[in-house]
């Protein structure tokens, strides 16, 4: 449950900076309890387990003001200056200085330095952790009289307490900064995915759009345009009435319908591909050694759309009109060419009654 809470938490904060600050926090909350739970235990002085208890409450009262002002990133650098110019420089000193675990502390607070997202920021945070670490053991060996004394006992005890917490917390947080990072890739892969599908796709039919067509037709048709490609552009015929007559939420059933029996004539293997071009209007490409292989199979389009029926509305019929053009015709000196001609012929079919294809 808690695990849960947690992944919930982290996933919904809006940068990779907002995770770090509270796994950070996090650390050093954990980090500072334990080394109050550990003062009592050994039974070092009582001005050294109310410290730590004092900067447990401090950074709980951090995390407090970050959750109430979101200011993250002004948080997560007092957090660091906290845990580097004052709580671990101080413990230095209050568990024995050189002889303490408070040195295997210093490490980790480099690492939590380094997980500041902007550069510049890390950067300074990272130097002022190793001159912090730096100053508190050239300061110890100038001054030992300022280090509390402590017997070998309780400084075996420290270390391989110390060791231990910290190595746990340290490898949970790097495999568990790796979870997210898997995670938050794996978002990233599908909504990349799905930028593409509303890129290259007509949402409503699930046909390919006019955008991706217009470039699929100037990079790879149109180069091998006297390879057999032919478009193939055909209308549903009266669709504005239909709309105006039975609603649009039923046009859109006629659309899909129609892109059903286009994407089942589709042979992409081929390069063959069906479009929602706009509207009701749509395109398909035609792969065909001659004109007549590519008319039969836009006649089979117009035929299975004139068969599509409704129970429900046992009046209604569908049909479409198209023109068709061979796209390795000379007189087209351009992609526009082809699609100009293809369109011609179009209504060239609407206006000799519809309900019938043109072809060049």
């Amino acid at each position: 449950m808690f695990q849960e809470r947690l992944d919930e938490f982290l996933r919904k904060q809006d940068t990779l900076e907002n995770v770090f600050f509270w796994v950070t926090l996090g650390l050093v909350g954990l980090a500072s309890f334990m080394s109050a739970v550990s003062s009592v235990v050994e039974k070092l002085p009582g001005s050294t387990v109310t410290f730590c208890f004092f900067c447990f409450l401090c950074v709980v009262l951090l995390g407090v003001l970050a959750k109430i002002t979101q200011k993250i990133s002004f948080c997560y650098v007092a957090l660091c200056l906290l845990m580097c110019g004052i709580i671990l420089p101080l413990q230095f000193f209050m568990y024995g200085a050189l002889n303490s675990s408070i040195i295997i502390y210093f490490f980790g607070s480099v690492f939590l330095c380094a997980l500041h997202e902007k550069r510049a920021t890390r950067y300074m945070l990272i130097a002022f952790a190793i001159v912090s670490g730096e100053a508190s053991f050239v300061v110890s060996w100038l001054h030992p009289e300022w280090v509390t004394n402590i017997d070998a006992e309780t400084t075996f005890i420290d270390y391989c307490a110390t060791y231990l917490v910290l190595s746990i917390c340290l490898g949970a947080t790097t495999s568990y900064l790796l979870k997210l990072y898997a995670l938050n890739q794996k978002d990233k892969d599908e909504l990349l995915e799905k930028l593409r599908y509303l890129a290259e796709k007509d949402p409503l039919t699930d046909l390919y759009n006019r955008r991706h067509f217009i470039d699929y037709l100037s990079k790879t048709v149109w180069h091998d345009r006297k390879d057999g490609y032919y478009v193939f552009m055909y209308d549903i015929d009266n669709f504005k009435e239909i709309n105006d007559t039975y609603g649009h939420p039923f046009g859109d059933m006629v659309l899909r319908g129609v892109a059903t029996i286009g994407r089942s004539v589709e042979d992409a293997s081929k390069g063959e591909c069906a479009v929602r071009y706009g509207g009701e209007e749509f395109i398909q490409l035609i792969r065909a050694s001659s004109m007549e292989m590519a008319f039969a199979k836009a006649e089979y389009i117009r035929t299975q759309v004139r068969g599509i029926a409704y129970a429900d509305k046992p009046e209604m019929v569908i049909s479409i009109s198209g023109g068709l053009v061979c796209c390795g015709d000379g007189a087209f000196e351009s992609q526009n060419k082809i699609l100009s001609g293809v369109d011609a012929l179009l209504y060239k079919a609407k206006a000799n009654g519809k309900n019938q294809i043109c072809k060049e």
